[in-house]
């Protein structure tokens, strides 16, 4: 949140920015996740929500199947293509342990292809 101070000594205004206020509950907004693209089945999930047309107006009917594609987008993705920010997490702390573990003279050298693996998982789910 951004507040718009009292000019004291100068004739511009100084600004705050907050960054502590918590986000408002409600649903999240929709995003379409660029490496949808990458998986087979969207294209008969898109197909498959697009069949369904109501008796309404043009617009409507663009209305609703453009929000009947979300749920199954929505459902899709939390069931087969998993929460993304925790994949991202998830694989930056493989590949964090994985070169820990091959700089530490205690444990054995992690093969490179290991290594290897790691980073390209992180690099698809950042995408």
């Amino acid at each position: 949140m951004v507040t718009v101070l009292p000019r004291q000594y100068s004739d511009h205004a100084p600004l705050e920015l907050n960054t502590q206020l918590l986000a408002p509950k409600g649903h999240k907004p929709f995003r379409f996740e660029r490496f949808w693209f990458e998986r087979p089945e969207l294209a008969n999930i898109v197909y498959g929500s697009w069949q369904l047309t109501p008796k309404a107006s043009p617009m409507n009917i663009i209305h609703h199947k453009l929000n009947i594609l979300r749920g199954h987008l929505r459902s899709w993705n939390k069931t087969q293509v998993g929460d993304l920010p925790t994949r991202v997490v998830e694989a930056h702390q493989r590949l964090g342990k994985l070169i820990e573990a091959d700089q530490s003279e205690v444990l054995p050298s992690v093969p490179l292809e290991r290594i290897r693996q790691a980073t390209n998982e992180l690099t698809a789910l950042q995408r």
